[in-house]
């Protein structure tokens, strides 16, 4: 509720593709963490860090996705990201109950956020336009190295 109240006073930043991907890798190491804990105190923290993560990333994916579609296809993406809203939690429940049956409750939780921070670090190296994009304004290309014949 926190992290909700920030983003609506002070907006999500600058800096949104960064500050996406470091939230969705928070929210999987909060996950793993939390999957491990055995102390309930720490389990509190990292379920409300993870719900903080999740809102921070909710929010700027949105705004991203606001600012980058085109207004004629600006009613199909957000049918799409309705889809992938409403289908992917459903798949993910049978990943983690099938993981949880072969590796038990807490590894499973705790391979599905390493996973998350894996899957965060492979798109941060892998999209770098991801990474420097800042509040709608996609930075300039990077030029092409010229190559040696």
């Amino acid at each position: 509720m926190i992290a909700s109240v920030i983003c609506s006073i002070w907006g999500a930043g600058n800096r949104q593709g960064p500050l996406l991907l470091w939230a969705v890798a928070i929210y999987g190491l909060s996950t793993a963490i939390f999957g491990l804990s055995t102390n309930f105190a720490l389990s509190l923290l990292m379920l409300a860090i993870n719900g903080a993560a999740d809102t921070v990333s909710m929010v700027v994916r949105g705004n991203i996705r606001n600012l980058e579609t085109p207004d004629e296809l600006r009613g199909r993406m957000v049918a799409v990201n309705m889809l992938f809203f409403a289908g992917g939690p459903q798949l993910g429940e049978i990943e983690a109950g099938v993981a949880a049956r072969l590796l038990g409750t807490q590894l499973s939780v705790a391979l599905g956020g390493l996973a998350c921070v894996s899957m965060t670090a492979m798109v941060a190296a892998k999209v770098p336009i991801l990474r420097s994009y800042t509040n709608g304004r996609q930075p300039a290309p990077a030029p092409v190295p010229a190559t040696a014949d």
